[in-house]
């Protein structure tokens, strides 16, 4: 395979334009090599051939005789057999060829190591093309020639590479692997039209200007044109389904008193962390420690591996009864709502 590389950025030159200044003739970079001549052709004819030109018709030929046209049905059957030839539909391909080159180039220079497009470009595109002719032994090639010997590490990287390569080459040709890409394609396909004709196209060459919003009954009707058609029975008796407006009255402020608050500190105990947790202890005391309250609670699962090394609160069976103990020492437990009541 032959290629052409075509490289639409110079470094050198974005520098000297950016600084105003003329770029170096040593250091510059030819931008295009290669190309598509019959494009730079169109291009050109577009660029520079005035509009106001228009088509002769009393011109004439001067390898002809009299610069007269040629005529006759022996020359209209031979011209329609050769456009007959060419005029018939192209044989269609798949362009899966072109995007495994692609992917193969795009490994050589990936967008996240694209750091410039003036020379490294060239060689690392040579490397993708020697890749898909020769296989990974043009690693090993390229160093020979060079006169460096390959070592160990590179040439069993390139026998493991080519063989790999080889292998899944072998898969993708097998019949049962064709057909397993077919029957995805098809699902995939299925799973677009359905989600099409359910929710319509959401992706789509400019989706953004091709919306087209159905004209349902709920957006086609005018909103003020349904009040109308309501009778006045049927507006009392939707006022009476909303409730009157009942607005809060505001909260009076109460002042800070010194001898009619008090200051509670209260502190609980889990079973556990976390959302299973349930409370096995609560209890309260004063600021001045003289008033206070602790009670047991009974949790319904069972206390956790290291919580007692917290709360020292575990769970025993004494007399085949469950018991929360304190320090291995049964407490005497309530329900929670007593022990919030």
């Amino acid at each position: 395979m032959d290629y052409a590389t075509r490289c639409k950025n110079c470094r050198f030159c974005e520098e000297a334009k950016a600084k105003n200044k003329a770029p170096l003739s040593n250091t510059r970079y030819t931008i295009y090599i290669g190309g598509d001549d019959d494009t730079t052709t169109l291009s050109h004819m577009h660029e520079k051939v005035p509009y106001d030109v228009e088509k002769c018709y009393l011109h004439t030929h001067n390898d002809l005789p009299h610069g007269k046209d040629l005529h006759g049905e022996q020359l209209k059957k031979v011209l329609t057999e050769l456009f007959n030839e060419y005029c018939t539909d192209a044989v269609i391909s798949k362009s899966q060829r072109s995007e495994s080159l692609n992917s193969v180039i795009g490994t050589k220079n990936p967008k996240t190591r694209y750091y410039g497009g003036s020379k490294s470009s060239y060689f690392r595109v040579a490397c993708g093309i020697a890749q898909v002719n020769v296989g990974y032994g043009y690693i090993s090639n390229s160093l020979e020639r060079l006169n460096i010997e390959p070592g160990e590490l590179c040439t069993t990287y390139v026998t493991n590479m080519d063989k790999k390569t080889a292998t899944a080459k072998l898969r993708k040709g097998q019949k049962k692997s064709k057909y397993r890409r077919n029957q995805l394609r098809c699902q995939k396909n299925s799973k677009l039209a359905k989600g099409e004709k359910k929710e319509g196209k959401t992706y789509e060459s400019n989706i953004g200007l091709n919306l087209q919003l159905p004209n349902s009954d709920n957006t086609s009707v005018d909103p003020l044109h349904l009040t109308e058609s309501v009778t006045e029975e049927q507006h009392q008796r939707n006022e009476k389904l909303v409730p009157e407006f009942c607005q809060k009255p505001p909260s009076k402020a109460i002042a800070y008193d010194p001898q009619k608050c008090y200051k509670l500190m209260f502190d609980t105990e889990t079973t556990t962390t976390g959302l299973q947790a349930e409370t096995c202890q609560l209890s309260a005391t004063d600021d001045d420690g003289q008033n206070e309250f602790s009670c047991h609670i009974m949790p319904e699962g069972d206390v956790s591996k290291y919580a007692p090394e917290v709360n020292k609160l575990e769970i025993s069976s004494i007399n085949e009864q469950r018991e929360l103990c304190h320090k291995r020492e049964p407490v005497r437990c309530t329900t929670k709502n007593q022990a919030l009541n």
